[in-house]
């Protein structure tokens, strides 16, 4: 008798049980999908029962797009951290370029010290750009006067 070829899905990173890991995972989000359905059918069809079906699916629909803006977003933010990590290694320090320091005066920064680096005006420059961005001309007035007051006791 020969031997017996079980072919291996693509893809799959062990197999325990007859199952491939892969399988089990697409197996616990199916059984997690089809009970979210369930729960919006359930909800949707007592206040509609004509049209239950139909609705569920929709709101399903949006429920998974949310879902999907949301990891993706959760992804990115690791991978900007991940990254903005593995740049901070490289450049410990290293001060603060012509550039930084010409845009931290335009905010209105005086006296910035010769000793900082790059990593610092980097973040001090994302703070100050996320609250202009955002409008919150208040506290970003606010931010600048610290640094100032910070910076001028140097």
């Amino acid at each position: 008798m020969g031997a017996v070829l079980v072919e291996q899905p693509l893809g799959c990173l062990y197999r325990r049980g007859g199952l491939c890991r892969m399988d089990e995972e697409i197996e616990e989000r199916i059984d997690s999908y089809l009970e979210m359905y369930g729960r919006i059918l359930y909800k949707v069809s007592g206040k509609w029962p004509e049209h239950g079906i139909d609705i569920a699916g929709r709101v399903f629909e949006e429920i998974s797009k949310d879902l999907r803006s949301e990891m993706i977003v959760e992804m990115r933010r690791r991978d900007y951290q991940v990254n903005r990590d593995e740049r901070n290694c490289k450049i410990d320090g290293v001060l603060a370029t012509r550039k930084q320091r010409e845009t931290l005066h335009r905010f209105g920064v005086k006296n910035i010290p010769d000793d900082l680096s790059l990593e610092e005006a980097s973040d001090i420059l994302e703070e100050l750009i996320d609250l202009s961005r955002h409008g919150n001309k208040d506290l970003l007035l606010r931010e600048i006067e610290v640094l100032n007051e910070k910076w001028q006791r140097r």
